[in-house]
């Protein structure tokens, strides 16, 4: 469907959310749900009252099916030049194609405390764990008010998130709070302060000015009417789309009020759900186009006896994008890597040698990233024929305990599950401790000789002076 709510035509539904709110908005799931589970047409007027999507509105509450029938997606275009930089937005993005590029596989993460209480728990930061934990074979890049990345000065928090974007990513999480024009969230139980500075929010003019060029992300939005184009066509999820020089190739995110639970509750249900059900069905479900992400999304979340809150969070659950997008292709994922070998103990400062292997059941080549337990990973490395042993170095430059995890993809970017963990122990350089303590003592002999011949009847212990 291309065009803006005054070009192409649009589907308002009904919602008595009493409590907390009644809202009519705009559900392009009109356009997909077709077929009730009979087989027969579902107009989403059953009452025959002119008045479309109706649940407790005035007494009334329409029979809808809700399960998509055929996949959809809009291109809000408001002109005919927006029309122009979306075609060749997806062209480039598919002929590439985008999936089988290294910057694919980089995923950026932007959350903090969504919701006002006293727990301990960051809601959108939460969420944005369990999409990273969902996600294996991509590297995070978490945008968050705890690691310093929202209230930034140089680089401030909004140059920081379109710093992440720019450099190239498959996919962004934004959680948290949300109007047509902008994304904000707060510090940990500090709801008087909005954030990313300075602005106190990432807006549409802002995100309008990405340059990410062709390295372009789906994008998922759990926040407030963040895609409600009816009322501002300049909205922010369609903000990322038109952008000429990068954006986004595709998004996700509510029309309406996006309502949600506190604490860890979070995930359970509603908008956090929403999200997170998105990137499982890309990721679980083996979605291969944007549209199937989406319809796939949908039937993770639609359960029978939903309330107003469940119905409503499916069907404010817009698809910015083209539906046919191809986001992957017809593969068997590789099996899961052998768990990583090499050194389960050494010295910080040293290069250490890892070797795993995998079987791809189509005989695709295959590539590995190590994750080495420390915030980096190897990247991809290969490509090795299926079955053959690949291997990638590390160095520690720090002493700690490590946990190192490989996972596989094939030449067509679909993605392993994650390897059984290698537990690595790195203590502190002894050779490289001991010079730094030989080298200050050489200094304060060189100025007090009388001790040098004091400490020469002294015995020499591992490389160390024992006094």
């Amino acid at each position: 469907m291309v065009g803006s709510s005054s070009k192409f035509p649009i589907r308002t539904v009904h919602i008595n959310e009493d409590p907390p709110d009644s809202e009519i908005f705009v559900s392009d799931l009109y356009y997909a749900d077709i077929y009730n589970g009979t087989g027969d047409f579902c107009s989403w007027d059953s009452n025959g009252n002119d008045i479309f999507g109706e649940y407790d509105w005035n007494g009334e509450t329409d029979k809808m099916d809700l399960h998509p029938d055929v996949y959809v997606g809009r291109l809000a275009c408001r002109d005919t030049g927006e029309v122009t930089t979306m075609v060749n937005k997806i062209k480039t993005y598919e002929n590439t194609p985008a999936y089988q590029e290294a910057w694919f596989t980089n995923l950026v993460v932007v959350g903090g405390d969504s919701f006002p209480d006293n727990n301990d728990v960051d809601e959108g930061e939460y969420i944005n764990q369990i999409v990273i934990d969902m996600m294996a074979g991509f590297n995070p890049n978490k945008q968050w008010v705890t690691n310093g990345k929202l209230t930034g000065i140089a680089p401030t928090g909004v140059n920081s998130i379109k710093n992440a974007i720019n450099g190239g990513a498959g996919f962004v999480d934004f959680s948290g709070h949300g109007n047509p024009m902008g994304w904000a969230t707060h510090p940990h139980i500090n709801h008087g302060t909005w954030v990313p500075t300075p602005t106190q929010g990432l807006w549409a003019s802002q995100i309008s000015t990405l340059s990410n060029g062709n390295k372009l992300p789906i994008v998922t939005v759990e926040a407030c009417s963040t895609s409600k184009f009816n009322s501002d066509p300049n909205c922010f999820n369609w903000a990322l789309m038109y952008n000429s020089n990068g954006g986004a190739i595709g998004s996700f995110g509510a029309t309406a009020l996006g309502w949600g639970y506190t604490g860890s509750g979070v995930s359970q249900g509603l908008i956090g759900k929403m999200g997170l059900d998105t990137f499982r069905a890309y990721r679980l479900d083996d979605s291969i186009t944007f549209g199937e992400v989406w319809a796939n999304a949908l039937e993770r979340y639609i359960t029978p006896g939903m309330d107003a809150m469940d119905i409503k969070t499916v069907s404010e659950w817009e698809p910015f994008g083209d539906p046919t997008l191809a986001i992957g292709e017809e593969s068997d994922p590789p099996n899961k890597p052998d768990k990583p070998d090499g050194p389960t103990s050494g010295a910080s400062g040293q290069e250490h040698t890892y070797t795993t292997s995998a079987i791809d059941p189509d005989g695709d080549d295959v590539y590995f990233m190590f994750d080495w337990g420390d915030d980096t990973t190897s990247g991809w490395v290969g490509p090795y024929n299926s079955g053959q042993t690949g291997s990638a170095k590390k160095t520690w430059t720090s002493q700690g305990d490590f946990v190192v995890k490989v996972v596989a993809k094939d030449e067509h970017g679909r993605l392993s599950v994650w390897s059984d963990p290698l537990e690595v122990s790195m203590p502190r350089n002894r050779a490289f401790f001991n010079s730094i303590i030989l080298e200050i003592l050489e200094r304060i002999l060189e100025r007090f000789p009388l001790l040098e011949q004091i400490l020469a009847s002294r015995p020499i212990i591992g490389g160390l002076i024992d006094i």
